[in-house]
């Protein structure tokens, strides 16, 4: 039986890049799952939508930079 995924398709959540996916692309950790975020900017923190979901990682898509004050 698989393991249940931290994320899902569809799902919208706040996350600080802070690693790289070998294609560039900006990318995160939640429990030890990969997120990888495409012409993203590692540093910094986004509000994301999950948009494909596989047995180990996940690709988001930027709906918006979250700026810290």
């Amino acid at each position: 039986m698989e393991a249940e995924k931290p994320v899902k398709k569809g799902r919208e959540i706040t996350v600080l890049l802070d690693g790289e996916g070998k294609h560039g692309d900006g990318m995160c950790k939640i429990n030890n799952f990969a997120i990888f975020v495409p012409r993203s900017i590692i540093g910094k923190k986004y509000k994301i939508r999950i948009t494909e979901v596989y047995s180990t990682f996940a690709f988001g898509k930027i709906l918006m930079e979250i700026k810290e004050e």
